[in-house]
């Protein structure tokens, strides 16, 4: 709050009653039901438009109410007019998708208007970001406060919390929303020294915002997992190079981080289903380009979320019944019809695992090894070790940022293979059960 904003804002708007300031302070000794004898004086008025001195608490709450407006206002200098938002944010976008018309006008404005979709993401990401420690340390605004629970009810709409343990997505409501932006400047009290990259890394551990189009998701879902088969919309965009590499580049750092090392697992899932569901080719290219295209956006080779090797021994007759009971159990209904229980033939559903050729090869080895007489097998896999920020603290976030050997990785990518590039670049340590 600022002295001469204030000041100068109650000059304007006695100037726009057109009254002097003689006139006003009997017209508002009257309006607080003063007599004129023991009402304000010219000699107070004007220290207060000069910024001298502020009026107490009881005579702005007056003042706001002899001039019909808010304290906030008088507080902010300036006077009110509400935004509205959504048309501020996707208005535009709104009436290009509108105007489309016919299917060859819809197929040429796919592209650009999804590279309209992607900017406007950037931008309230970034607005986000920039209004988040603002609200953090009180130093926000009532209207970009407005604009800041815009984003998180209306735009982002949930987000995601840790609950004993575990990651759940959660809808944003005005409670919530209350009770989150409370949380928000304990936060910040409690680091008070801290840069504002800190802050926020400390505050997406615990609340993440996300909404139809989570970020890192689709940086890679939009590379890999929609190309070539999911709607047009994800194929021009993969054509759109340009808006593409923009918004990869607005990721967060840490967020950057996770999807280099993410890319190798995703690509090793979606080969199998490219390759042989799809007969898409599915070459390392892709995956190499992907990946320096992340290192170009300032991604890093980061040990605090590099894979792990792990080694345990498994009883073949479980594991069997685990992948039967995941991905070839039938599925019982009830036909109420008949009014009896009736099985169904499994069919995987967008909330359901795919069974891929790769895991029904192994379904299918384990089976023959069973017959041959073996109970027990030594199974190797990897994971990723720390692959949320949930999981770790700044300090170590920024610790285990290897640049030396990103760069390393970028000039020799193009010789290495996939496999070279993870055990040589990825793999941080085996772990035997």
């Amino acid at each position: 709050m600022d002295k001469k904003t204030v000041g100068k804002f109650l000059r304007e708007l006695r100037k726009e009653k057109n009254l002097t300031q003689a006139a006003f302070a009997e017209k508002f000794s009257a309006f607080c039901g003063i007599e004129a004898s023991g009402g304000f004086s010219c000699a107070a008025i004007s220290k207060w438009e000069r910024g001298e001195s502020l009026p107490n608490i009881q005579n702005l709450i007056d003042i706001a109410k002899f001039y019909e407006i808010t304290v906030d206002e008088i507080l902010e200098g300036c006077h009110y007019a509400p935004i509205d938002y959504n048309q501020l944010y996707l208005g535009e976008y709104y009436r290009k998708a509108k105007n489309r018309s016919g299917p060859f006008d819809f197929v040429q404005t796919t592209g650009g208007l999804l590279a309209d979709l992607i900017e406007i993401q950037i931008y309230a990401e970034n607005r986000y970001r920039t209004l988040l420690p603002e609200l953090g340390h009180n130093a926000i605004s009532r209207i970009d406060e407005e604009e800041f629970d815009f984003l998180c009810i209306s735009f982002f709409k949930q987000y995601s919390v840790i609950e004993n343990g575990e990651q759940k997505i959660k809808p944003f409501t005005s409670d919530a929303l209350k009770n989150i932006k409370l949380d928000v400047k304990k936060i910040t009290n409690s680091l008070s020294a801290c840069s504002d990259e800190e802050l926020l890394f400390e505050i997406n551990r615990r609340y993440c915002v996300c909404n139809c189009m989570p970020m890192e998701g689709t940086a890679v879902n939009m590379r890999f997992a929609n190309n070539g088969y999911d709607p047009i919309e994800y194929v021009a965009l993969f054509h759109s190079q340009q808006a593409y590499y923009k918004f990869v580049d607005s990721l967060l750092p840490w967020d950057k981080d996770v999807l280099l090392a993410e890319a190798l697992r995703y690509t090793e899932y979606l080969k199998d289903i490219y390759e042989e569901e799809i007969t898409l080719y599915y070459g390392e290219d892709d995956v190499k380009g992907f990946i320096k295209m992340l290192i170009e956006c300032g991604a890093t080779i980061n040990h605090t979320i590099r894979y792990t090797i792990q080694r345990e021994t498994i009883n073949i007759a479980e594991e069997l019944a685990r992948l039967y009971a995941m991905f070839y159990a039938p599925t019982v209904v009830y036909d109420t019809a008949k009014k009896q229980f009736a099985e169904l033939d499994y069919y995987p559903t967008p909330d359901t695992p795919v069974a891929t050729p790769s895991l029904k090869k192994e379904y299918e080895d384990l089976e023959q090894r069973l017959l041959d007489g073996e109970n027990e097998l030594e199974y190797q896999y990897t994971i990723l070790r720390g692959k949320s920020i949930y999981e770790i603290t700044y300090q170590e976030y920024l610790q285990g940022r290897d640049e030396k050997l990103t760069h390393e990785l970028y000039e020799n990518l193009q010789v290495l293979d996939i496999n070279r590039i993870k055990s040589e670049y990825f793999v941080e340590s085996e772990v035997i059960k």
